[in-house]
């Protein structure tokens, strides 16, 4: 049997984290959630994720900095912004997309839906 297949929510409200953990994990799927830069960080060392949500504003370092850092650590994880700060227009985003280091932008207050469709997009089911 393959092992499962893991996203990553990191994000500073709890509340988000819960939320999407519990809409996400499947018995194909383990959620893992982060509420610091310095603790995605560390999970992302420690093990593999296929998907990470990512609030850009965190408490200890600039989600787009965590960004960054992640992929030098596994270039193959797709990561989304979360944000209530930057609008999907904006330059930064538009910059940070159309280089490759995040492969999507979600503007807080996020639409559930949408996780979930990005989240089955993004992981591979064994048939």
């Amino acid at each position: 049997m393959a092992s499962k297949q893991r996203i990553l929510v990191v994000d500073d409200e709890v509340d988000i984290c819960w939320t999407l953990r519990h809409m996400l994990q499947t018995e194909e799927v383990e959620v893992l959630t982060a509420t610091s830069g310095a603790e995605a960080l560390k999970l992302v060392e420690d093990r593999p994720f296929r998907l990470v949500f990512l609030d850009v504003k965190l408490p200890d370092i600039d989600g787009l900095e965590v960004a960054q850092r992640i992929k030098a650590i596994s270039p193959a994880t797709k990561i989304i912004i979360i944000s209530a700060h930057y609008y999907s227009g904006d330059p930064k985003i538009q910059s940070k997309l159309k280089s490759g280091l995040i492969s999507g932008f979600l503007s807080k207050p996020i639409h559930l839906s949408v996780v979930k469709r990005i989240a089955a997009e993004n992981t591979i089911t064994e048939e």
